[in-house]
């Protein structure tokens, strides 16, 4: 599931510029796993995969957000799954 948000953001980029993004989040995969650079991704502008942070355009990512985003997700999962109960708005 963690996997799934985390590459979606990936995918819609992509539907967004004409690729599948499905087919393309699975390269990147591939690729990551075939290097040993963790800052493996597509770069939207030049249609290629490669080392984000190298290169004459070097791709900035927040990621603060993202860690940020999934620790608070992290903890609302464990929160409810370690209490009895739950109250929605219905």
């Amino acid at each position: 599931m963690v996997y799934r948000a985390l590459s979606k953001p990936l995918e819609v980029l992509a539907n967004n510029s004409g690729k599948p993004g499905s087919t393309l989040r699975d390269q990147v995969a591939e690729s990551m796993s075939d290097s040993e650079c963790g800052w493996i991704g597509w770069d939207a502008s030049g249609g290629k995969i490669r080392d984000l942070r190298e290169g004459a355009a070097p791709v900035l990512d927040p990621c603060g957000v993202a860690v940020g985003a999934l620790e608070a997700a992290v903890s609302v999962a464990v929160t409810l799954l370690t209490v009895e109960g739950a109250v929605t708005l219905a």
